[in-house]
């Protein structure tokens, strides 16, 4: 019997990520097969106290999931795509991209808070290092998730995922930042895939803000995907806000749940999710569930 992975980018779920067998959802795009066997490494939380006073980690310090990035990111060979949220005390990830061969087409999608389109002042972003990677990047092959009439008020796309060679996957719930995918306090998740399937699925996430410059609601429907692996793992994908990954993504993982669950969220502040974690209490699921002190 195969897997079943879903994976939801939803606002307010910081990324949230199912694993294990739940129900499948009602979404409007069918199912398509996969040549490929379904190939991963999970990286749990790999929480240690800070090394130094301003919490940021030196090269040695690094998760293994950093550790196995950064390997990854040396072997590129043609195409990386990046959609983060910022970067911040994370020298090691701006040194990879610098490192890169001239030959390798890198392009990237970040957050801006405030300011004109094309302005990098360190002020109008969330994370101080992000205008260095603006600047790795002569200022050409990055875009801020500005609209056509600039910033939109709250609402920030909080990316969290790069496309490697069309190949391969890292997605998760860590931020690039000391707190997040650093050794800090934030106990992250993070999942790489070898998948051309799923590459090409993240990718087309990816172009439709860098090239169409749609964000948020004004992105198209449809971009998520089922996927059906060669081994038999499905593998569902929604991107929020257009697939309304909370109602077809996270709402059935949980009403799938029969005998127990874990759920690690930073903030859990949809209604919707917290009624259906009740309702699988009361039907005899057990539900454990870690949230930040900050949440």
């Amino acid at each position: 019997m195969g897997r079943r992975f879903s994976l939801a980018l939803a606002h307010g779920l910081s990324a949230t990520l199912f694993l294990g067998t739940v129900a499948s959802g009602t979404t409007a795009f069918a199912r398509t097969y996969s040549p490929e066997n379904f190939r991963y490494h999970f990286f749990g939380a790999q929480v240690t106290e800070w090394q130094d006073g301003d919490g940021t980690p030196q090269d040695d310090q690094l998760t293994a999931a950093a550790r196995h990035l950064k390997s990854d990111l040396a072997a590129v060979e043609d195409e990386l795509l990046i959609a983060l949220y910022g970067i911040r005390s994370q020298s090691w990830f701006l040194d990879a991209i610098e490192d890169l061969p001239r030959s390798v087409m890198t392009k990237a999608i970040v957050d801006q808070k405030q300011g004109d389109h094309g302005d990098w002042s360190i002020e109008n972003f969330y994370y101080s290092e992000t205008p260095k990677l603006a600047r790795l990047l002569r200022y050409r092959k990055i875009v801020p998730d500005l609209g056509p009439n600039g910033p939109r008020s709250s609402s920030i796309m909080h990316n969290k995922f790069l496309v490697l060679d069309q190949k391969k996957v890292w997605y998760g719930t860590a931020n690039m930042s000391a707190t997040g995918l650093g050794r800090g306090y934030n106990a992250n998740t993070v999942l790489t895939v070898d998948s051309s399937s799923l590459a090409r699925v993240f990718a087309g996430e990816f172009h439709q803000m860098y090239d169409d410059r749609k964000f948020s609601t004004g992105k198209s429907t449809g971009t998520g995907k089922k996927l059906r692996y060669r081994d038999g793992t499905l593998v569902d994908v929604y991107f929020s806000p257009q697939d309304d990954a909370v109602r077809y993504g996270v709402i059935p993982a949980i009403d799938g749940c029969r005998r127990h669950m874990e759920v690690g969220m930073f903030f859990l502040t949809e209604p919707s999710v917290v009624q259906a974690l009740v309702q699988a209490e009361q039907r005899g699921c057990q539900v454990r569930i870690i949230l930040d002190a900050l949440g």
